[in-house]
């Protein structure tokens, strides 16, 4: 049973600003063909919350083994000069264990 992640920590914060005006950044992170450019290697597993043209936040998970899953908060704002503001902040969580899962581990030497 997939339960959703918990909001943890560590975190990692960016900001950029582009020439380009906010309605086409948001569109490049909105849009799930164009999202899938600049973020080939994850999946996108749910949107936990989005205010137009602002903010949106996304629950995603790595392709790739171990196919950890973060949260990914993007915000665009005008930047006053006709470009964008440009945030991110990614927060890793921290896969929950269920709690009928008691088989110990073992590994096997060859």
């Amino acid at each position: 049973m997939n339960e959703a992640p918990s909001r943890s920590e560590p975190q990692l914060e960016f900001s950029f600003e582009f020439d380009a005006d906010p309605d086409k950044v948001w569109k490049a992170i909105s849009v799930e063909a164009f999202r899938k450019r600049w973020l080939p290697d994850q999946n996108v597993l749910e949107v936990l919350h989005e205010t137009q043209r602002e903010q949106l936040e996304l629950v995603i998970e790595e392709t790739e083994p171990p196919h950890h899953q973060g949260i990914v908060t993007f915000s665009v704002r005008a930047n006053g000069r006709g470009g964008t503001i440009f945030g991110i902040v990614h927060r890793r969580t921290i896969a929950r264990v269920a709690a009928n899962d008691a088989v110990p581990r073992m590994l096997l030497a060859a």
